[in-house]
């Protein structure tokens, strides 16, 4: 498990596949990851949501 505090760098890092995934996304890098082909987004749930 890699830590990163830097979203600039964590984008980057995602994109060339020196990590595998990020936990929490950035809102303006949002964007450029749902129109990169080679990257999925999955959304979580979280406690405040409800059924």
């Amino acid at each position: 498990m890699k830590f990163n505090g830097d979203p600039n760098n964590a984008l980057s890092e995602l994109r060339n596949h020196s990590i595998d995934m990020l936990a929490d996304v950035n809102q303006k890098h949002f964007d450029l990851i749902k129109s990169d082909k080679n990257l999925s987004i999955i959304a979580k749930m979280d406690a405040s949501q409800s059924f």
